[in-house]
């Protein structure tokens, strides 16, 4: 059975806390489902400029945000197919992180290979673990480059099978970014598949964070990340003595990225909320006194019908009906249809449509069974 070996540092216990208290900032931000969508699409379309950095695929940022949205995009060569693919992956990894069926295997690790790389190289070498036998080859890998990779000493469909069985135990009470660091480092240490190891290292790695609610619904960007941190994120699996296969300073690298990343991310999200506050503020000065006392009167009390507004001002019905249109119009406050029983109150998030996962589409695609498995 598999059980990683890590010491758990000070080191380590200051990178979760900051991680920790970031996510709490962001989940604790209150966002409209429009500002959502725009930092949702945001960080897709900086996820798949990096993916085309590192593998050297000229990019422009409009051709990101189209590839982000979901429309294809024509580009030179076959290599910028796989960020199509790699989008495409995405989205089967969102439409399905809730499917109870759909449990974190080796079945699914190949499947995430077999998809990045449709089309991309022969049938046969995707969606495939190597053998002893077997070598990697993958110009597009910007991880294999002068690097000797291991003889394969373990049956990789059994041996993933425990590292992701590992993962998800409740009862070793390891905080989720340190499993997604150790699977990080034996899909490194091995390089198991035919093809795409890199790729499919960065789309395990999103999966895991989503299946641990780390990726706040596709808002961190993985593949920016590792990009941000590339260097040292290489330099700290090498290093990894695997006599002893100890990964403690691995973990601590691997934290200290996606802690930094993730408080820069919610320094993004919370200037995002200033800015609605901002915009906010100026419509207020513009509004008229009746309009302005309205609004302070409803931070006080849950609701006001159209009645009781013109008892409060003592305008015509006809004059409240124009004030209220106004900042319904604005959306400085929600009207609730109900006849009679109409009334305003301050917007909240739910009276506008949920954005989640970036409107991810639902993409049918059909996984793997073990008996269909080529090793």
């Amino acid at each position: 059975m598999y059980v990683p070996t890590f010491s758990l540092t000070n080191t380590i216990v200051s990178h979760l806390i900051r991680l920790e208290l970031a996510i709490h900032d962001i989940r604790s931000t209150p966002l409209s489902a429009k500002v959502q969508k725009s930092l949702l699409h945001q960080q897709a379309s900086s996820n798949i400029s990096a993916l085309a950095t590192q593998l050297n695929i000229p990019l422009s940022q409009p051709d990101a945000s189209n590839l982000a949205s979901g429309r294809d995009i024509p580009l030179p060569g076959s290599k910028s197919v796989i960020l199509a693919n790699y989008r495409s992956t995405s989205d089967f990894m969102y439409a399905s992180s809730n499917d109870p069926y759909l449990s974190l295997s080796a079945s699914l690790l190949l499947h995430l290979n077999k998809l990045l790389l449709n089309t991309i190289v022969e049938s046969w070498e995707s969606g495939r673990f190597r053998s002893i036998m077997d070598t990697v080859s993958d110009p597009a890998d910007p991880l294999l480059k002068d690097r000797e990779l291991p003889r394969l000493s373990i049956d990789p469909q059994r041996y993933f099978t425990d590292v992701l069985h590992w993962f998800g135990e409740k009862r070793h009470q390891v905080h989720p970014a340190i499993k997604c660091a150790c699977v990080i480092s034996e899909l490194y240490r091995w390089y198991p598949f035919m093809s795409g190891n890199f790729i499919t290292m960065l789309a395990s790695t999103e999966l895991l964070m989503e299946r641990s609610r780390l990726s706040l619904k596709g808002l961190f960007p993985v593949a920016g990340s590792f990009l941000n941190h590339k260097e040292q994120f290489i330099d700290a699996l090498s290093s990894i003595d695997w006599t002893t296969a100890d990964v403690t300073g691995w973990i601590e690298t691997y934290l200290n990225g996606i802690s930094s990343d993730m408080v820069s991310l919610k320094n993004d999200v919370v200037r995002a909320a200033e800015k609605k506050v901002h915009l906010q503020r100026e419509q207020l000065l513009v509004l008229n006194p009746r309009q302005q006392r309205l609004v302070r009167h409803l931070q006080y009390h849950p609701r006001i019908s159209r009645r009781e507004y013109v008892g409060m001002t003592g305008v015509s019905t006809m004059t409240a009906y124009r004030d209220l249109n106004e900042l319904v119009r604005k959306k400085l406050v929600s009207v609730h249809h109900g006849g009679r029983s109409t009334y305003y109150r301050l917007p909240k998030p739910e009276d506008e449509q949920p954005v989640t996962k970036l409107e991810r589409k639902k993409t049918v695609v059909r996984v793997i069974n073990d008996s269909e498995m080529v090793i």
